[in-house]
């Protein structure tokens, strides 16, 4: 079995998830989404130079989109998952519907390809993993549905079931997903006629998803939604989104309650004015490490009129709640897609070949550091994940 992995991507993985013994650092994976032969690229980042540098490719032998989705897609979507002590890593072929599994004690050789016949990625899709590293989830954009996976000690899966959402439709894409911080919880943003934001949980003991219903954004003409970020109380989501006014799209944010009975109380943030100037689309949202615990920045990357593209940052609040956009900082790109923040440093994903690092001023403004190009033979539509969480 052919896998592409170098001997410096071993000997750092170890140092990495032995982290508390060595010190923290930071990295990233990068799914490249190749149409003929996907791989995953990892990368180690110096958050004081912002240099990133390739430590290893994991070869998935499967097929990811590639740029199909260029009209629809924002760029954040196909996620990649990581165990919170690297023991295991998955892939998304979005291309051949299938997950490919890696794990640390085969020095991160394939473990296997998984996939079910009532699952298809042709649309787009995602991954999200429980905090204890249980339970792994998937979301198929063509057959519309979220399928959980237990994850077995050798980093193998074995599927638990398939979910429609209630405001799914079929096909449609279901992209990004996140697992609330404690485990408990799924939260899925659908792009609609008349959008929504749905709640599953999750068995602690089977995995099994449980629907709660969704919370419907109402007032919305042709909105689309995007990324999205929850608080560390489990207490609060925040999703990208635009809206098309009559006239042209503006950025705006969701915010929304996750009580016990299901999503509630959905409020809008509008972001137009002279701060996002042309920006009009939010596209991945990112609490950073004060806003994730109650009061800081948030950030949005932005695509805009006429090829601009950007980060809006916003000043986020949840008690009392409050989200205001404070600035924007143009990026010179294609378009923008994912973003991750540790500490006072940037990752934005630049389409279409390059990662760009950035320093975060005490205005929330941007500097770029250094910009990486992927090195993939065919462009495609490419995300990253990063690794630790270090809020």
């Amino acid at each position: 079995m052919k896998t592409t992995l170098k001997i410096s991507f071993v000997v750092v993985l170890f140092m990495f998830v032995n982290s508390a013994a060595l010190g923290a650092a930071q990295y990233l994976i990068a799914n490249l989404n190749n149409p003929l032969s996907n791989q995953a690229n990892v990368y180690k980042l110096d958050t004081t130079s912002g240099a990133l540098t390739q430590i290893g490719a994991l070869d998935t032998q499967g097929m990811g989109l590639g740029q199909s989705l260029a009209s629809i897609d924002s760029y954040t979507d196909i996620q990649q998952a990581i165990t919170s002590n690297a023991s295991c890593i998955f892939v998304m072929d979005g291309g051949s519907n299938d997950i490919a599994t890696f794990s640390k004690s085969t020095n991160y050789a394939k473990v296997g390809s998984y996939s079910n016949s009532s699952l298809s990625s042709n649309y787009g899709g995602s991954l999200g993993l429980t905090p204890n590293g249980k339970f792994l989830y998937s979301s198929y954009g063509e057959t519309g549905n979220i399928a959980a996976w237990v994850v077995n000690t050798d980093c193998s899966i074995s599927f638990i079931g398939a979910y429609i959402p209630m405001a799914s439709q079929q096909p449609w894409p279901l992209h990004q997903f996140k697992i609330t911080p404690n485990g408990s919880g799924l939260v899925l943003p659908i792009s609609l006629a008349t959008p929504a934001v749905e709640l599953f949980t999750i068995d602690p003991t089977t995995g099994a998803l449980t629907d709660m219903g969704y919370a419907q954004i109402d007032g919305c003409n042709a909105c689309l939604l995007g990324g999205l970020d929850i608080t560390k109380d489990n207490k609060f989501a925040v999703v990208a989104a635009s809206n098309y006014n009559g006239v042209s799209a503006v950025p705006f944010a969701i915010s929304i309650e996750i009580a016990p009975t299901g999503l509630v109380h959905p409020r809008r943030w509008d972001f137009s004015g002279k701060i996002v100037g042309n920006l009009v689309y939010n596209g991945d949202a990112f609490l950073d490490a004060g806003a994730y615990v109650g009061s800081g920045n948030l950030y949005f990357s932005a695509v805009g009129n006429g090829g601009n593209c950007g980060v809006i940052t916003a000043s986020f609040t949840e008690k009392p709640l409050s989200i205001q956009p404070t600035i924007a900082t143009p990026i010179a790109s294609q378009r923008v897609g994912s973003i991750a923040v540790t500490g006072s440093t940037m990752v934005i994903g630049e389409y279409p070949n390059q990662i760009g690092t950035y320093s975060i001023s005490p205005d929330g403004s941007l500097s770029l550091l250094s910009t990486t190009a992927i090195k993939n033979p065919k462009e495609a539509v490419f995300s990253f994940s990063p690794y630790p969480n270090m809020r």
